[in-house]
């Protein structure tokens, strides 16, 4: 036998409890505080839905149907193509699903960077972090890096760090793992010899 699932918004709830009061009790502001705080976490449960669904939206919707989901969550379009503001559209819905903890700043990692691995945190005590990330897309990066950096717990302090290049081309000082302390293209050597390759990147937040 199936059953109707009966759906309500927290607006909903939060009037049909206020209805339910006896007379005495609806001018009673202890009771109507013990309400709100009780009914708090349905809001929150409610507005995670409905970021959840917004989700799954993103990836068909296009024009100025993306932007409507993207103005509801946030996130601006900045000119930027379809493609790529779907991604900072999902970048944002983690956001503001985000307290701070480490698995959703991967989770927001994720989301902008379209990695699945290659991403790393590295806790630097009391109240910091290196946020680690082994391939850097080719375009946009510090804004990525700074939609991550709002995942993040307010008055910690984070330090994006990635490579520009593959490790063949990467400069190298001294002796690291098979790369030699000298070589014309991505080592020191002497004055007239070798002139280095690319170096790394870091930001911090």
């Amino acid at each position: 036998m199936s059953q109707d699932v009966v759906t309500e918004t927290h607006a909903q709830i939060e009037q049909s409890t206020q209805t339910k009061l006896l007379t005495q009790f609806k001018t009673q502001p202890n009771i109507t505080n013990l309400i709100d705080g009780c009914l708090s976490q349905s809001k929150v449960i409610e507005d995670e839905l409905a970021l959840l669904r917004t989700a799954r939206n993103v990836d068909e919707a296009t024009g100025d149907a993306l932007e409507k989901l993207g103005a509801w969550v946030g996130q601006d379009r900045n000119g930027q193509a379809d493609d790529l503001y779907r991604v900072f559209i999902k970048g944002r819905i983690r956001i503001n699903l985000s307290r701070g903890t480490a698995p959703d700043i991967y989770a927001v990692g994720r989301a902008l960077f379209e990695l699945d691995n290659g991403l790393r945190i590295q806790d630097r005590p009391p109240a910091a972090f290196d946020f680690h990330i082994t391939e850097a897309p080719p375009t946009e990066l510090t804004e990525r890096i700074g939609l991550v950096a709002k995942a993040k717990a307010a008055g910690v302090a984070m330090t994006a760090v990635w490579d520009t290049t593959a490790h063949t081309s990467m400069f190298i000082v001294g002796a690291v793992a098979d790369f030699p302390d000298t070589d014309n293209d991505t080592g020191i050597g002497n004055v007239a010899g070798s002139i280095g390759g690319e170096i790394a990147g870091a930001l911090k937040l």
